[in-house]
């Protein structure tokens, strides 16, 4: 008796969802692909969409040079220029110079020195890419359950913390851009286009 169009369509369907199980495996490259593509874009400088990273703020760049709030050795404004940033740094900095904001009202921090933090070999004090330690990026796993994939930062509490306040102060990186969902898009057709071919012979 012939096969109806109906029985062919099941008999399909039912070997699609054996490959879907079967062949899970053949995308585990995934599991380390996902993160790669997220950490090389984060240290570039780039988020979610391919933008660069919200810039750093001078305070943060002055900590990240080895200068925590505390006593005045030093005086600067939120939002002094970089080139005053190095000059503070650098000592030279001239302590009686006005700095106003645009309503002429004095806006200044305090700074001491501190002595610089450990940065990784990623990161420099004003290259805003969510890099301090490294800890956080280090710290993305990606996890296979059958054929669902999740990732996330593991058993990192801390660097989950880290990752939700870069997205609540502009900086989303957690995800694929469309360039890595392109690029992960012609991968995964070529396997499955295979994936089908050694499945369906005949």
């Amino acid at each position: 008796m012939a096969k109806t169009a109906s029985d062919i369509l099941k008999a399909l369907s039912l070997k699609v969802k054996n490959i879907t199980k079967d062949e899970a495996k053949s995308f585990d490259f995934l599991l380390d692909e996902i993160p790669m593509r997220i950490i090389r874009r984060t240290l570039l400088g780039k988020d979610i969409n391919n933008n660069a990273l919200k810039s750093l703020s001078a305070s943060y760049i002055l900590a990240r040079k080895g200068f925590l709030k505390g006593e005045a050795s030093f005086m600067a404004r939120v939002d002094l220029s970089k080139r005053d940033i190095n000059k503070i740094v650098k000592g030279t900095f001239n302590k009686k110079t006005k700095l106003t904001s645009d309503g002429g009202k004095l806006k200044l921090i305090s700074f001491k020195a501190a002595g610089l933090p450990k940065l990784s070999s990623d990161a420099k004090p004003a290259k805003s890419n969510l890099t301090l330690t490294g800890e956080m990026l280090s710290s993305i796993v990606g996890k296979r359950s059958g054929n669902i994939f999740t990732f996330s930062f593991g058993s990192n509490t801390f660097a989950n913390d880290k990752a939700r306040w870069a997205k609540e102060g502009g900086r989303p990186f957690f995800g694929l851009s469309e360039t890595d969902k392109k690029g992960l898009t012609t991968k995964i057709s070529s396997i499955f286009r295979q994936i089908l071919r050694d499945n369906f012979k005949g």
